[in-house]
């Protein structure tokens, strides 16, 4: 009751401590009336059968949607810090080069698509409008792999793979849409 008053908690008072020692069961014959029906514990009902198979992917896939929600984010603006900030810049401007965007175009476009990458990563964070978003980033990855695949297809060859992982991310995107419940 001291740690009552301490905590500023009425759950923990003086009576409350008295009724737990007193024990924390009754008679069920009361309520066994008024519901029509014997008790049953848990282990008789609960735990009595396994999980189905379909529950069993439930419970493994219970956090997989808002995980691949922020991994899926994090892709985005990460590769829109590489792009604008870390990676060589002469080499990003090759790349731009190699699918026909040169001169006065280049920069502008490589900073745009990178604030591109950028919002993408973020809304998709924050979940703004999520299923409209994971479409939008379909398309996006399927124009960027288009592209690459007509005018640089050496990209297909590169040993860390960076076309190739966007079929990978196609899928995750598909799975979060199929995860993804109507609201």
């Amino acid at each position: 009751s001291f740690m009552g008053r301490v905590l500023n908690e009425p759950a923990i008072s003086k009576d409350n401590l008295i009724m737990l020692k007193q024990g924390n069961s009754s008679d069920v014959k009361p309520l066994e009336d008024f519901l029509g029906t014997p008790m049953r514990s848990m282990q008789e009902t609960i735990f009595a059968k396994n999980a189905t198979p379909a529950q069993k992917l439930a419970a493994n896939f219970y956090f997989m949607p808002i995980l691949s929600q922020f991994v899926l984010g994090f892709i985005w603006i990460w590769t829109a810090i590489v792009s604008a900030f870390l990676y060589p810049h002469d080499l990003a401007i090759a790349l731009l080069n190699d699918v026909g965007i040169s001169g006065v175009f280049e920069e502008p476009l490589l900073y745009l698509a990178s604030l591109l990458d950028f919002i993408i990563g973020v809304l998709t964070i924050v979940g703004w409008r999520l299923r409209e978003l994971l479409v939008f980033q379909l398309i996006v990855i399927l124009v960027y792999t288009i592209i690459l695949t007509l005018f640089a297809p050496y990209h297909w060859l590169h040993p860390f793979g960076p076309l190739s992982k966007n079929l990978a991310l196609l899928i995750m995107i598909y799975m979060m849409l199929l995860m993804k419940v109507k609201k």
